[in-house]
């Protein structure tokens, strides 16, 4: 076979490839419009990086494979684990208080099993400054057991400062399970964790790169930011671990996010979310004992409903209930975010 003519029929399987994938990506994926002609673009543009792009970034299937089975457990441990409170919080929605937004709780309730607490002390951290000393105050304070994940976690003055608070705690008997994203923390070297795990603490990675450098699950990626002590104080929100949250980087400046810590019912929906994270990436089980989910005493009066979403998700569940307040809005629409990229849907709302 000449060259001219090899060259040939590979450009046909290309054009033909091409054509199946995009029929694939128009006609049976379930994806978002803007999404869907995104794909369709780059296949046609760039035939061949366009199909490898795909395999590795746009195929639905491989999430399904990948988290179906994580899934169904998480959502039958939600159940099992606060059945008696779903039954008891479903009546609660009836109050006269909670009429505005009764069909967004029920929304949520519905969709994540999440239940709306009324019991909760919050405080709002606006920063990295109110954020890291809160975080290591509380941090010192564990007796039973410290359950953290980060998506970011830098190998920089704070970020060491709180790993050699988690090797000390675990060397005193605490258990310490730190849980950090493979993609976020490509950068992370191996001896950052060295000395939690020396202490007798626990690590675990989330979706680790195959090789250095190289992951090819790029978009199943774990950005949640949990922190929780002892099943009674959690912290969430959107400030991973590092100086430059400090404001100490020359490239970014001053950092602006905000951070929440929790006392209350509420943090017993952060602990089960971190634990089924936990036992996803390090491939084992955990006995959910009383020491996890403590009893709760009344910490304050603030409602709080834990929504968690992602690629484990059945719905799109944080979408959804942004969707459902904007839709519901009479008067005004503050949103304060550094990534704006709203689909039709929003844009519709």
């Amino acid at each position: 076979m000449r060259i001219t003519e090899l060259g040939l029929n590979l450009t046909t399987i290309i054009f033909y490839t091409n054509i199946v994938l995009a029929f694939v990506i128009i006609f049976l994926s379930r994806k978002n419009p803007s999404t869907t002609w995104a794909w369709v673009l780059v296949l046609m543009f760039m035939p061949v990086l366009g199909f490898v792009l795909y395999l590795f970034l746009g195929q639905d299937t491989r999430r399904i494979k990948i988290f179906a089975h994580k899934e169904r457990q998480d959502d039958k441990k939600r159940k099992t684990l606060f059945q008696n409170l779903l039954l008891e919080k479903r009546s609660d929605l009836n109050h006269p208080a909670l009429e505005t937004n009764k069909d967004l709780m029920r929304l949520h309730l519905n969709n994540s099993n999440s239940v709306f607490t009324q019991d909760n002390q919050v405080h709002v951290l606006k920063n990295g400054d109110e954020k890291f000393p809160a975080l290591i105050k509380a941090l010192k304070s564990a007796r039973h057991h410290i359950h953290m994940e980060y998506y970011i976690i830098r190998n920089d003055n704070i970020s060491k400062e709180i790993r050699d608070i988690l090797a000390a705690k675990a060397r005193a008997g605490v258990e310490v399970r730190l849980l950090y994203d493979g993609m976020g923390c490509l950068a992370l070297p191996r001896s950052y964790a060295k000395p939690i795990i020396d202490a007798g603490g626990e690590t675990a990675v989330f979706f680790p790169p195959f090789f250095p450098h190289i992951n090819i699950r790029v978009n199943y990626r774990n950005h949640r930011k949990i922190t929780v002590i002892d099943g009674k104080t959690a912290f969430v929100g959107g400030l991973n671990l590092g100086d430059e949250y400090l404001g100490k980087s020359p490239k970014y400046g001053y950092w602006r996010d905000t951070h929440f810590q929790v006392e209350g019912s509420a943090v017993d929906y952060l602990q089960l979310c971190f634990l089924t994270d936990w036992e996803f990436a390090a491939k084992t089980t955990i006995a959910y004992n009383k020491e996890y989910f403590p009893t709760k005493k009344q910490s304050g009066c603030k409602g709080v409903q834990i929504i968690t979403s992602g690629p484990d998700s059945k719905w799109n569940s944080i979408h959804q209930g942004y969707f459902k307040m904007i839709s519901n809005a009479k008067k005004s629409i503050y949103i304060q975010t550094a990534y704006f990229v709203p689909d039709d849907s929003l844009i519709a709302a």
